[in-house]
């Protein structure tokens, strides 16, 4: 993989003794398919961990089947069923405008229904189209879910919600779902390179995002080639999202009481 234009930040991380602490998501799982077969093999063949974003509305369990041998791969609930509701012109949505908090909160716990005691399950929330606002939220707190991944956003606690995001992501979606380039993505990745070292954070994660349903031979090649190259780059730290989030089992859930 070529990432000369990241290699002046990483030069300015050797020299400060830091490593980039990077994470890696996979959205929109439903059931087992060649391409998520050909996902979990490059995870396993670099001992990447790797967060699963699973749809609850097909087979989930027959993925989990997938990953009982490999323990670095984890699965995040990712919405209930991944049909937007927004009406057109309007950004991507598994929610409705006009839905209620009641209404999103209980199609959230249909889907975690349909996860329960699933292997390698964390109490991680992925929202469709990575598209949420203060409803959801509360609709979170109600099923007693404590963390959330969307994109794009900083690491933080919000109240009693963590929130760890991704950042940049192999494909491009405009005209089709495609491979992005390498160019842009060693681009995008150096700005957060750059951001996190000028402002002094060398501990936020940086996620990234892949979603295996949509890759082109290109995407394949670049992902096998960037863990290739995080592997046997100590610069690199590939961690955990457990780690991140310090995750409790969602068998420790603790839904709070719905407002009357």
């Amino acid at each position: 993989m070529n990432l000369r234009l990241a290699e002046i930040e990483l030069a300015h991380w050797r020299q400060a003794g830091k490593q980039v602490r990077l994470w890696w998501r996979d959205d929109d799982a439903r059931e087992p398919t060649p391409a998520l077969d050909r996902l979990l093999a490059i995870a396993h063949k670099h001992e990447a961990p790797l967060t699963l974003a699973v749809v609850p509305d097909l087979k989930p369990q027959r993925v989990a089947e997938r990953i009982l041998s490999l323990p670095h791969v984890v699965i995040a609930q990712h919405g209930a069923d991944h049909v937007n509701r927004s009406p057109p012109g309007r950004d991507l949505s598994e929610m409705a405008p006009d839905e209620t908090i009641d209404v999103i909160s209980a199609r959230m716990a249909q889907g975690a229904a349909r996860l329960r005691g699933l292997p390698n399950l964390i109490d991680l929330y992925v929202p469709p189209f990575n598209n949420f606002d203060d409803r959801l939220t509360a609709a979170l707190r109600l099923n007693g879910i404590s963390a959330i991944s969307a994109w794009g956003g900083q690491a933080a606690r919000e109240g009693d919600l963590k929130r760890v995001d991704a950042h940049f992501e192999t494909l491009r979606w405009g005209g089709g779902a495609r491979f992005k380039g390498a160019w842009k993505l060693t681009t995008q990745f150096a700005k957060h390179l750059r951001q996190r070292r000028r402002a002094g954070a060398w501990d936020e994660p940086i996620g990234f995002l892949t979603h295996h349903l949509d890759h082109d031979e290109a995407s394949w090649a670049f992902l096998d080639g960037f863990l290739r190259r995080t592997a046997k780059d100590p610069v690199f730290s590939l961690i955990d999202i457990r780690d991140v989030l310090e995750l409790a089992p969602p068998s420790a859930r603790k839904p709070a009481e719905a407002p009357h």
